[in-house]
């Protein structure tokens, strides 16, 4: 098991790997109360990029979603909250709109 450091950099890491609409996406599901419905068996589909639905709403349909690091980024929200994992990918997104 990860301590916490290893967990932030973890995060970290993943974070490096992500695509804006992968990062738009993530951001849009972990804002939504449907993150509480999100099983491990649809993570594993994320991570194998394919898309899923949450009661009847469609998430991680493009492909160019970054499966894997997305469904770690998602795992690791589960762990850690999506509070943390969120507030962390919307000061990502933040910079990369001032570049």
């Amino acid at each position: 098991m990860m301590n916490e450091e290893e967990t932030m950099k973890e995060l970290l890491k993943h974070e490096g790997e992500l695509w804006l609409p992968a990062l738009d996406e993530l951001i849009r599901l972990l804002s939504s109360k449907k993150f509480y419905l999100l099983s491990e068996e649809q993570i594993w589909e994320i991570g194998e990029y394919r898309p899923i639905k949450i009661e009847g709403k469609l998430f991680f349909e493009r492909p160019c979603s970054r499966g894997k690091p997305v469904a770690t980024l998602l795992m690791l929200a589960k762990k850690i909250g999506k509070e943390v994992v969120g507030e962390d990918l919307k000061k990502l997104k933040s910079y990369f709109a001032d570049k």
